[in-house]
């Protein structure tokens, strides 16, 4: 059996990588970036330093996200046809996974779970296609599939055993303001309006919380 060993170089992941992601959940991403390229500098050649080399690349694809980069700038067109950050995503979760198997233990698990991160990314951006595509049709939306689909990604977020809090906790908080903006949206296709209004308030107070965040970052 293959063993893993640890070396002193990743005994700081943790720290960095808190930092790292606290950074990107309040989009600084110009210190998140200083962040990780002044330990990649400083760190020898082995996993670690290689594991360190694919977060600039993640840093890129969620400022993308954050920026709707996966939309379209022609009005007629919602989503890109080649969706290219969903392929950015997806390489980057190819190169992650194999370090996956890297001999340093932290550097492999760490891997793991930010692989399990933007597989969640990939499928929150085809909720945000399906939305777009219900919604640009002339038929009523059938949102209770979608809405199970968030539900599941929810669920899956809460069960992680991540230790990536900041960026976790801006995920679930995504997928809460979905899920109250679809439920108050089948509310008032059930002509049910007042659980409708309750659900729509649920999903202002999330928003308010996360404009909150991002003035106090400073």
């Amino acid at each position: 059996m293959h063993m893993h060993k640890v070396t002193g170089n990743s005994d700081n992941m943790e720290e960095i990588l808190s930092l790292f992601f606290s950074q990107i959940s309040l989009l600084c991403f110009d210190k998140a970036k200083e962040i990780v390229e002044r330990e990649r500098d400083t760190s020898p050649a082995g996993p670690y330093r290689l594991f360190l080399s694919q977060l600039p690349n993640l840093l890129i694809a969620e400022k993308s996200y954050v920026e709707l980069g996966f939309v379209s700038s022609k009005n007629k067109i919602f989503l890109r046809k080649d969706n290219s950050l969903k392929s950015m995503y997806e390489q980057l979760r190819q190169d992650l996974h194999k370090l996956e198997e890297s001999s340093d233990i932290k550097v492999a698990l760490m891997a793991g779970k930010i692989c399990h991160y933007l597989m969640l990314r990939s499928q929150l951006i085809d909720i945000y296609e399906k939305l777009y595509g219900m919604g640009s049709s002339n038929r009523p939306m059938k949102c209770e599939e979608v809405l199970t689909q968030v539900e599941g990604i929810l669920d899956a977020i809460l069960k992680s055993q991540s230790d990536l809090n900041m960026i976790k906790a801006s995920c679930i908080q995504e997928c809460e303001i979905l899920l109250y903006l679809l439920r108050a949206l089948l509310d008032v296709q059930n002509c049910q309006f007042l659980p409708s209004l309750v659900n729509l308030h649920s999903a202002h107070i999330r928003l308010n919380t996360w404009e909150r965040a991002l003035q106090n970052r400073e």
